[in-house]
């Protein structure tokens, strides 16, 4: 099942981007949409306070992690002048209502250099949890 849909971050004057992402998301993709956009936005501080690793280690410690792991996509994204949209480019329903593999393309303000061109994000699969839904990378 292959589904495209974009939604432009800078649309409708709109200061906070996660939001205006997540708006109207399917309850599988919401979760997963909030995760890049902080990701790709350099907001950690976020990410941080959406995980459950609260507790299990300090804002500043994931901080670090986050910047580490994800640095270099929050980086490219700067370097091309800032996020204009993201849209999901594939989504296949692994096991129907439960859990879904994601794929982002990803693209940005700058059209000039090559590293700006759009890309397509590392492969989610949003899963289903008793406590709502969990995204986790491949």
């Amino acid at each position: 099942m292959l589904i495209a849909t974009t939604i432009l971050l800078a649309a409708c004057g709109q200061n906070d981007p996660v939001a205006l992402f997540v708006q109207n998301a399917p309850e599988e993709e919401a979760v997963a949409r909030k995760d890049v956009t902080m990701i790709l936005t350099g907001d950690y501080s976020g990410l941080y306070r959406s995980s459950d690793s609260q507790g299990k280690m300090s804002e500043s410690d994931y901080i670090a992690w986050a910047k580490q792991a994800f640095g270099k996509y929050h980086e490219i994204v700067k370097n091309c002048g800032g996020l204009e949209a993201i849209e999901v480019f594939e989504k296949t329903e692994r096991k129907p209502g439960e859990h879904y593999r994601l794929i982002y393309r990803v693209y940005m303000n700058d059209k000039v250099q090559d590293q700006c061109k759009p890309k397509n994000f590392m492969p989610l699969h949003a899963i289903k949890t008793a406590k709502g839904w969990d995204v986790r990378g491949e």
